[in-house]
């Protein structure tokens, strides 16, 4: 009696295809990619904020700014690549901020001087112009 034959792959196919599967499961347990992009711009956003006064000008902003990024050093340092980037991106942004709100204290400064200046030479001109 003649008995069907089953199809039976050659044994590179079953090679390839455990090849294949342990890839696919391998890339899904990987941690991912160091977020070196957003260490650096958050890294350099904080040096920009503190060249401009933050520290002195917007504390709590600036503070906030280096500890989301030490926290995103820890994380990158234990390879949870997602959860350092996001605190990357959180200090990025905080120190964007403490930098913008020191150059706006500055800002404001200057602008008061500007004012209390022209008071004076207005009230210096109204003596000269009396008779």
């Amino acid at each position: 009696m003649n008995h069907p034959k089953y199809f039976a792959a050659p044994r590179w196919v079953s090679a390839a295809s455990a090849a294949v599967l342990l890839a696919g499961l391998t890339a899904c347990a990987s941690p991912g990619v160091a977020p070196t992009d957003s260490m650096a711009a958050a890294n350099a956003a904080i040096a920009q904020a503190e060249s401009v006064g933050a520290m002195q000008n917007a504390p709590v902003e600036f503070l906030a700014a280096r500890d989301a990024y030490a926290k995103a050093e820890v994380a990158v340092r234990a390879e949870k690549f997602e959860e350092g980037r996001r605190f990357a991106e959180n200090a990025e942004v905080d120190a964007q901020l403490a930098g913008r709100k020191s150059r706006a204290i500055k800002a404001q400064a200057v602008a008061t001087e500007i004012t209390r200046s022209n008071d004076l030479l207005r009230q210096e001109l109204a003596r000269k112009t009396r008779p």
